[in-house]
């Protein structure tokens, strides 16, 4: 009897437990499932550095969703439309577990030959909902492409200053009536600058909260690299009236994302001037190699 390769072994049983997961929740049917199996089965569902599974967008190259802890996705789907927020990342986080467990199940069983069955389909009752994942995904590596660059190199390649057209500024007011130029890069420059020097990057937003009465959003931005997946965040804040363009939310992201990525170098050569940022810079350029 022929034995499946690797791939084909993966796809039937990404579509075997689709069909399962249709048979126990009929709701599950359409578009988003659909896009879940495709997702799934491309390898396009990967586990970060902290245990979570990522997803990537299906409208936004280059941009990977976190599932949560308690199994939810923040992207707008889920929030806004996705019936009981079950959106297209959210279906294949559950597919991509369930089927790694059917696939784990298949490799125990008595008949198996060098871990492998022929191809079989998994009883609809015999995969537990709240399996975890594996810890070594086996299609981790396709969702965040390769980066064989260590993260030193690529922190060095994004700390490179861009040249004066692609600063922009903008008068700041304090309430004393004092006013200042400052000068700062838009959202887009920083994600042009992540796609050509760190592809593969993923950024989420993790939290959002209110305080007073501002939006603060905590924004998690993590780059794939020889090391592995090197994760920073940072906050971003904005008074729900807003006086001047963009929305509270919106705005409180951009800053947020731009703060992360400032953590890992984009931008921050635009506080050089500082004296104490010269120092610092002097310092480590002497003690380090």
């Amino acid at each position: 009897m022929a034995i499946a390769t690797p791939t084909e072994r993966w796809e039937h049983a990404v579509y075997a437990c689709a069909r399962t997961l249709q048979q126990r929740f009929p709701e599950l049917v359409g578009d988003r499932m659909e896009s879940a199996i495709v997702l799934v089965r491309d390898g396009q569902v990967a586990e970060n550095a902290d245990e979570q599974l990522v997803v990537a967008s299906r409208s936004e190259p280059g941009k990977f969703h976190t599932i949560r802890p308690d199994g939810s996705c923040l992207c707008d789907d889920a929030r806004y439309q996705a019936p009981a927020g079950r959106c297209a990342h959210r279906i294949a986080a559950g597919l991509y577990k369930h089927a790694h467990v059917f696939l784990q199940q298949q490799q125990q069983t008595p008949h198996a030959i060098n871990g492998q069955t022929p191809l079989s389909e998994p009883d609809p009752t015999s995969i537990p909902l709240t399996s975890p994942p594996p810890t070594t995904p086996n299609v981790s590596h396709a969702a965040w492409g390769s980066n064989h660059r260590s993260i030193r190199t690529i922190v060095t390649d994004l700390s490179r200053p861009l040249p004066a057209a692609c600063i922009a500024t903008k008068t700041l007011r304090a309430k004393s009536g004092k006013s200042a130029q400052i000068a700062y890069l838009h959202w887009t420059t920083v994600a042009k600058v992540l796609d050509a020097y760190a592809p593969g990057w993923q950024g989420t937003v993790e939290r959002i909260e209110r305080v007073g009465t501002a939006c603060v959003i905590t924004y998690r931005l993590t780059i794939p690299c020889l090391e592995g997946l090197i994760v920073r965040e940072a906050t971003g804040q904005e008074e729900e009236e807003v006086d001047g363009y963009g929305d509270s939310t919106s705005n409180a992201e951009a800053m947020a994302f731009k703060r992360a990525a400032a953590k890992f170098g984009v931008g921050r050569w635009l506080y050089d001037k500082d004296p104490t940022a010269q120092a610092v810079d002097a310092y480590l350029t002497q003690h380090i190699t």
